[in-house]
């Protein structure tokens, strides 16, 4: 089973930004639990940057463990992540289309430390970078986009499934890391 890392095209998309700084994003960890409850909408706006275009996935600025998309890539997430993701509204200012943030809830305890090259931070022994992933795949039941404890407010993973929907959807924004 491949696995592969998802990030944000940074170099190809335009990304969003908070309008407001006031607005404490940074207080919510998206770390595998709901938090639509609680959510606002926040406000957003289009960086508009030469040459980045409109993906059908962005980059929201200084937050970590999440994707971004429009109501395209939405459409072609839910049928297969309904009951792993809980997807919450943004108001976007600049721009007509509607973007949600989806917080991935699949959260799988499937990281192989003893088997991983890891860099600790001394004082906690946390994790603060791994070098070379390997997981436990018994434990990852075929998930197609997941979080491991150890790494749940930064990281996000997807298997091959996830990816081939992503490309044959069509849909951009995206970068996808083979581990």
């Amino acid at each position: 089973m491949f696995i592969f890392t998802v990030h944000h095209d940074v170099n190809t998309y335009m990304p969003l930004q908070l309008i407001r700084s006031e607005d404490k994003i940074r207080d919510i960890d998206f770390n595998g639990t709901r938090c639509g409850k609680s959510w606002i909408p926040l406000q957003v706006k289009l960086v508009h940057e030469h040459p980045l275009v409109l993906g059908d996935f962005m980059r929201l600025e200084t937050v970590l463990g999440v994707l971004v998309c429009n109501r395209k890539a939405l459409e072609c997430l839910l049928p297969h992540l309904q009951h792993d993701m809980e997807v919450l509204p943004l108001a976007v200012v600049n721009h007509d289309d509607n973007c949600y943030l989806i917080n991935s809830l699949n959260v799988i305890d499937c990281l192989d430390e003893a088997n991983s090259k890891i860099r600790r931070f001394t004082t906690s022994q946390r994790i603060l970078a791994v070098e070379e992933y390997a997981f436990i795949e018994s434990r990852m039941h075929n998930s197609l986009l997941f979080k491991v404890p150890q790494l749940a407010t930064s990281t996000i993973f997807c298997n091959g499934d996830f990816k081939r929907i992503v490309q044959e959807n069509k849909l951009t924004g995206l970068e996808f890391r083979r581990l």
